[in-house]
């Protein structure tokens, strides 16, 4: 990907709106009621659906705050082993 996709990328996100505690706590309480019901209808289904939609739309921004920081400690840790070689 390169930098002005990844920007593009990231300005897009930050479009969605980020959830308050409640509003995961309903998401989830709705994709249990899916996971733990014997008669799952359509409509549950569809709620189920769309809820984890929701949170993981709503949670990108974190995802791609981790592998930054993932791929900053392994550049880090590349440069370091390199500058170990050199010396």
């Amino acid at each position: 990907m390169n930098d002005i996709s990844y920007q593009q990328y990231l300005q897009e996100i930050n479009e969605y709106p980020l959830l308050s505690i409640e509003e995961e706590n309903e998401l989830a309480r709705i994709i249990k009621i899916r996971n733990r019901s014997d008669n799952i209808t359509p409509q549950i289904s569809k709620d189920a659906e769309e809820a984890i939609s929701k949170l993981v739309v709503a949670n990108l921004r974190l995802v791609i705050k981790i592998v930054n920081g993932l791929v900053s400690v392994q550049a880090t840790k590349w440069i370091l082993s390199v500058k170990a070689i050199e010396v």
